[in-house]
């Protein structure tokens, strides 16, 4: 009910029922992160984050997206820094955030340190710094990438 609520942009009736739950679980605080992140509420959604007796790689990765998304890049970028564990989400999230400001280099150089590339990310990569002029890069990420999607040959011919 949350989320429907969240997905609606009716945060403060989702916050209300948050208020009367008993129990709240990692995945309902996480919902409500979204719903002050999506609104640009970024304290809310921070004092939420920080209130959150267990935190785990989504929790982590949807204050790190809301951040970044509000274009608070320095903000996200610290606190990618210190999560405990990171998966190829929260990795092809940071990057795909640095590509849509146009901090190509600052993307390119988080790419060059992934630890696994995964399509989704290689894409985003792909597509970024293509449509920046850096051709050979692309390209290179292209060839290196052992199995190609439809959005790898789209970001490839953009």
């Amino acid at each position: 009910m949350i989320g429907g609520l969240i997905q609606e942009g009716r945060v403060d009736e989702a916050r209300k029922l948050y208020d009367m739950m008993p129990v709240k679980d990692v995945v309902v605080r996480t919902n409500m992160i979204c719903g002050y992140c999506q609104e640009g509420r970024l304290d809310e959604a921070h004092d939420l984050f920080d209130h959150m007796p267990k935190k785990n790689v989504v929790s982590w990765t949807a204050m790190v997206s809301g951040y970044a998304q509000n274009g608070k890049l320095d903000i996200a970028r610290k606190l990618f820094e210190v999560m405990p564990e990171k998966n190829e989400i929260s990795w092809t999230a940071i990057i795909i955030s640095y590509l849509q400001y146009g901090r190509f280099e600052e993307a390119w150089k988080l790419f060059e340190v992934m630890p696994v590339r995964t399509t989704p990310a290689c894409n985003a990569i792909i597509l970024g710094i293509g449509q920046n002029g850096e051709v050979a890069k692309a390209r290179m990420v292209f060839d290196l990438l052992k199995e190609k999607d439809d959005a790898t040959w789209s970001a490839m011919i953009k």
